[in-house]
């Protein structure tokens, strides 16, 4: 989960006030979709759910005795 998280966490940051408080000048607005956030490394919605359902697996059902990254979909998605 800690890369989860990691990885994030790097793709986001807090607004500064200054930021979005209204101002006489008009600022530049790059808007991207889904399909930019994939190819920068953000897992997909539904890959999200797979990583947090395997390593919450891992933790509560094998008490961390195996790496999430080495748990079976088989054992994690009929748990689910």
């Amino acid at each position: 989960m800690a890369s989860l998280t990691h990885a994030a966490h790097a793709h986001v940051r807090r607004a500064e006030p200054q930021e979005i408080a209204p101002t006489d000048e008009p600022s530049p607005l790059i808007v991207l979709g889904a399909g930019a956030s994939f190819r920068s490394g953000v897992p997909t919605a539904a890959e999200a759910v797979k990583r947090i359902a395997r390593q919450v697996f891992a933790e509560r059902e094998l008490k961390n005795a195996r790496p999430p990254e080495r748990v079976k979909p088989s054992k994690y998605e009929s748990w689910l």
